[in-house]
């Protein structure tokens, strides 16, 4: 399965690393709503439970990136920062005091798929950001969303977007009025239909495509 930004690529944490490399992780644990930022060192975390969401931060304004949850591998960003959205228990890695650990190729494979994944999930967003409008951004997002994580329904294929509008606009760099506007212009069309708080039935996923030609 591709990764997007609402569900990145996991690993079975036990079957990729030995119990013995597991005791050289330090367990942090978080409350929800906190906030966690990054350092001068380089941070290796896996979630052993919980969710959050990466954001970077400019003048005032939030860009969600991806969301993570148990079992992902992220490489913290010195811009980036991590706010929990539940209680949350992450092991962090210090690579400079434990080297040995990546000797382990089951375990150093995933962490470098771990880390492709999320450049090429960063560069589609870099892409979509310069050569697209918001419009098109937004239904690359849901194409997106659909095609990794979609669950087939009776009426087209349900999709989570994992929160409001207001996260749906930070997803995709627009203003929320404007994301609110076209999402509604979606549904009037017939092409999309709310089913839950932060749920969407794609009804005609041809005519969603299409907003890209």
């Amino acid at each position: 399965m591709k990764s997007c930004r609402i569900k990145i690529d996991s690993f079975n944490i036990k079957k990729i690393i030995k119990e013995e490399d597991l005791e050289k992780f330090t367990p942090m644990q978080f409350k929800k709503g906190e906030i966690f930022y990054a350092d001068d060192a380089t941070k290796l975390l896996i979630f052993k439970s919980g969710e959050a969401k990466v954001s970077f931060l400019y003048e005032g304004r939030e860009f969600i990136l991806y969301y993570l949850t148990k079992n992902n591998i992220y490489i913290m960003h010195p811009d980036s920062i991590i706010e929990f959205l539940t209680d949350t228990t992450v092991l962090s890695l210090d690579s400079k005091k434990y080297p040995t650990v990546f000797n382990n190729p089951f375990f150093c494979n995933a962490v470098l798929n771990s880390f492709r994944n999320i450049m090429m999930i960063e560069k589609d967003i870099i892409r979509g950001l310069v050569f697209e409008d918001c419009k098109k951004r937004m239904v690359s997002f849901l194409l997106r969303v659909a095609k990794t994580d979609g669950k087939e329904h009776k009426e087209g294929i349900e999709i989570n977007i994992s929160g409001n509008i207001k996260n749906l606009a930070t997803f995709i760099g627009s203003q929320r009025q404007t994301t609110s506007k076209f999402l509604n212009q979606l549904i009037k069309e017939k092409i999309l239909k709310k089913s839950d708080k932060c749920k969407y039935i794609i009804l005609d996923i041809k005519k969603l495509e299409d907003y890209l030609n």
